[in-house]
């Protein structure tokens, strides 16, 4: 928020010091949920802060600092590298804290601009992009998701449910499928088209915020939840059946009931 970090514990929202006294100067902050507390980017560099230490770590990344830029998005891989997606390409940090790795559009990325990222059940990372979407594995090589592979639109955000990825766009909510031995992207037409901007899988289907409101998709039944334009979900990992949505009058809490 404009007057510091916010944590949800137990159902309250209460004011943090975890980023010391100038946590009011930062206006974006990534979490991965589980083992990072925050992501953020200022002058001095870009700094982290582990859910299981008030410790700060922080590392000067030239082409994180070069021109205008803000971090989108971050994952922890099971070697525990930290992946951090910016406006300007994607930084990999070792599990030491030392530089790894920088991918732009200079460097194998189609483009550079990064909106999301996801950790696949192989460690792979997807990040998708001003246009597309990039399998990343580690390898020199990766695989990329576009028009060609039915992925319409510029990529918001990306979710694994069902042992399916999808991937919503400005045009609609596509679903990653094997047709015919290959891999493609198909849209999800039960989905109004149009721009789907968060994505979140609960046990009760896939949540989804756009336009005109709040989705639920279950199986092929697309049905509204609730009117209004949410600005983001994210999962209360205490709570398996709570998720927490995000919207222009604050934040709700939304529990599934029998």
């Amino acid at each position: 928020g404009t007057h510091g970090l916010y944590l949800l514990a137990d159902g309250e929202l209460v004011e943090s010091d975890a980023l010391g006294e100038e946590r009011v100067l930062f206006d974006g902050l990534c979490s991965d949920g589980q083992e990072l507390l925050g992501v953020w980017l200022n002058a001095a560099g870009l700094h982290w802060v582990g859910s299981t230490s008030t410790e700060r770590s922080t590392l000067q990344i030239q082409e994180l600092q070069d021109g205008l830029t803000y971090v989108s998005d971050v994952v922890v891989t099971p070697a525990h590298t930290l992946v951090v997606s910016s406006a300007s390409g994607i930084l990999f940090i070792d599990a030491g804290g030392d530089f790894q790795a920088w991918l732009d559009g200079d460097t194998g990325l189609p483009n550079s601009l990064v909106y999301s990222l996801l950790l696949d059940r192989e460690g792979a990372v997807w990040a998708g992009l001003a246009y597309g979407v990039a399998r990343i594995d580690g390898s020199p090589g990766m695989s990329m998701f576009g028009e060609a592979q039915g992925l319409v639109g510029t990529p918001l955000a990306l979710a694994r449910h069902e042992g399916a990825l999808h991937c919503s766009t400005f045009e609609g909510l596509f679903r990653l499928s094997d047709v015919e031995g290959r891999a493609r992207f198909e849209r999800l037409t039960s989905v109004p088209a149009g721009p789907v901007f968060d994505l979140a899988s609960t046990l009760h289907g896939l949540l989804l915020t756009t336009e005109r409101g709040l989705y639920h998709l279950d199986g092929d039944r697309c049905s509204l939840l609730a009117d209004g334009q949410p600005l983001g979900l994210t999962l209360a990992s205490a709570q398996p059946d709570a998720v927490a949505v995000a919207d222009y009058e604050g934040l709700r809490i939304l529990r599934w009931e029998e």
